[in-house]
């Protein structure tokens, strides 16, 4: 591309470089086709009460964990983020190979064997939670569509640095 042609949405994307484009006119990136999410439930079923239908689904990390008081130690933000997004690629990767459908209502369950304590490892469960978020399985990890809570256990009989995440769906009665 000359420095006379605007760039087309398909350009940004796949534009590897950093900084201001050296071009004189710029096209704005057309709006990326909106993935299915699931639908968001409303009001009255807000405040519905829910059951779990039975249906599960099991996501095993097995290797390194960062625990939040590492994270939280992280003296750059830049650090931090790079933790964050190496995170979400693992677990959507997982949640993408369990094929897990749109959920209306949820709950997630961690059984771990590794060095950190329950709540250092709560920033795992985040990750987990937030790339449920971001692949489009739940619409928000608001107490109104997370029922139960979370709920973290440490379970020596795994194999060390193993992570198992349960996502139990929960339906509206």
């Amino acid at each position: 591309m000359n420095k006379t042609e605007a760039y087309t949405a398909e350009d940004y994307r796949n534009l590897k470089t950093v900084g201001k484009p050296r071009v004189k006119a710029a096209v704005v990136p057309e709006k990326a086709p909106a993935k299915k999410k699931a639908s968001k439930p409303k009001k009255a079923e807000n405040l519905a009460a829910v059951a779990r239908s039975g249906r599960e689904w099991v996501l095993t990390y097995s290797g390194p964990a960062v625990s939040l008081n590492t994270l939280l130690a992280r003296a750059s933000w830049r650090e931090r983020d790079g933790v964050v997004k190496k995170y979400d690629r693992i677990f959507s990767a997982l949640i993408h190979e369990a094929q897990i459908p749109p959920l209306p209502y949820f709950r997630v369950e961690l059984r771990y064997c590794s060095k950190h304590d329950p709540d250092g490892c709560s920033v795992m469960m985040k990750f987990c939670v937030d790339a449920l978020t971001h692949c489009g399985i739940i619409t928000d990890d608001n107490p109104t569509i997370q029922r139960g809570g979370l709920a973290i256990e440490p379970d020596f009989a795994l194999a060390p640095n193993t992570f198992i995440f349960t996502i139990i769906e929960y339906v509206a009665t």
